[in-house]
């Protein structure tokens, strides 16, 4: 279908472990759904888990910096009229390189920074948060973390890693608030 300019995957966590499965279930949950699972089109892939065609991606480059930069390139691929397609027949095995608390808590200061400036200057979903911060504090991406590994069958991981997802999510509104 030559309306498809990229195809990605779904997320298989490489690292067991404690640390392993957090950065897992907090930064990838959205794509680690069970197979068969829903896919179809998508605004955003993680670039971990996608391929272009060369011809979609024609200029669109990626931002000079570390700060939801796939889904910048994402976004400036479709913009060229190309569509973004998740099989979740596809599993891409990622093994995070975040294994002690101090890797863990920094990165995800990182994407509470990272959640505040792509949802100041892009079109994506929690852009509500930028006008409203107290409503970080409802948690409302643990709640979905914790959802989304409830229907892939991890109810015993979201129960035993709870405190430390917890932790993460507190890191994430800091890192959020001091972006702002």
């Amino acid at each position: 279908d030559p309306s498809i300019a990229g195809v990605g995957g779904r997320i298989v966590n490489g690292r067991p472990g404690r640390f392993g499965e957090l950065d897992y279930f907090l930064n990838h949950s959205e794509w680690m759904g069970p197979s068969g699972g829903p896919g179809g089109e998508k605004q955003s892939i993680p670039t971990m888990a996608i391929v272009y065609r060369r011809d979609a991606v024609g200029t669109a480059r990626f931002p000079e910096s570390n700060s939801g930069e796939d889904t910048a390139f994402a976004l400036a691929v479709a913009a060229r009229g190309g569509r973004l397609w998740q099989d979740p027949g596809i599993l891409v095995t990622h093994r995070h390189e975040r294994l002690d608390f101090r890797a863990f808590w920094d990165k995800q200061l990182a994407c509470g920074r990272t959640i505040f400036l792509t949802r100041s200057s892009l079109d994506r979903p929690g852009r509500i948060l930028v006008r409203a911060p107290i409503l970080l504090f409802l948690f409302p991406h643990l709640w979905i973390t914790l959802a989304r590994m409830v229907r892939a069958g991890h109810v015993g991981k979201a129960v035993t890693l709870f405190p430390w997802l917890l932790a993460g999510e507190i890191a994430r509104i800091r890192g959020f608030l001091e972006a702002r």
